[in-house]
């Protein structure tokens, strides 16, 4: 359990630099939602006023560029910035855990 308030910790702290945010994400639901939502508003910013400095970003962050694409092309306006969000923390939890694992040998 501890293991995964740290790779959540982690993630979170990414993210939060990568996206110039002050909050930082921690393991339980309250500060793990408004974490999102946080990232949700920031997202929504750069999409209506730095659609180019986003695009960096999430490739900066290494989100799969063709689910990227799908979001842009499939999603409602409304979601997109719901949806980026989404992509972009389960992305970087999954970097920790793969940092995790081989940093443990397994």
């Amino acid at each position: 359990m501890e293991n995964e308030r740290s790779l959540i910790r982690a993630a979170g702290t990414v993210i939060a630099e990568r996206f110039g945010m002050e909050t930082a994400m921690d393991a339980s639901s309250e500060d793990m939602s408004a974490f999102r939502d946080a990232l949700i508003a920031r997202i929504q910013w750069l999409l209506d006023t730095q659609l180019e400095r986003l695009m960096h970003i999430l490739y900066r962050v290494d989100v799969d560029e063709h689910a990227v694409q799908r979001i842009f092309r499939t999603s409602p306006v409304q979601d997109i910035a719901t949806t980026l969000a989404d992509l972009i923390i389960e992305r970087q939890l999954e970097k920790a855990r793969t940092r995790a694992r081989y940093a443990s040998g397994r």
